[in-house]
């Protein structure tokens, strides 16, 4: 995929760390990246990393339990890598089903 705005990483307990730290800041480096979402395995949980206005890369964390997770900027009918439609890999829809809310801190 060249050019990429949004990537979304299903974590493991082998990769999580790698994922987490050398390859994050890799990814920030993008200057097409937008959006970086980490999908805990361990608990139900999803961690959203935006690129705000100023270039400068915001974490939300959203668990189980919480309200609500918005990720601003997906369009609607937006397909992903492997053909799916919007609906089956959009982000804030699968994080609505957790029912989980963000909160956000400065990176």
């Amino acid at each position: 995929m060249t050019n990429p705005t949004l990537i979304v990483e299903a974590l493991s307990r082998s990769t999580e760390e790698y994922d987490r730290g050398d390859k994050l800041d890799h990814y920030k480096n993008l200057t097409s990246l937008r959006q970086y979402v980490l999908v805990s395995h361990r608990e139900r949980s999803v961690e959203v990393w935006t690129r705000g206005v100023d270039g400068v890369f915001t974490s939300s964390v959203a668990r189980e339990g919480d309200v609500a997770l918005h990720l601003p900027g997906r369009g609607k009918g937006a397909r992903s890598s492997r053909g799916r439609s919007s609906a089956e890999a959009d982000p804030d829809r699968q994080c609505a089903a957790l029912g989980v809310a963000a909160r956000a801190r400065r990176a």
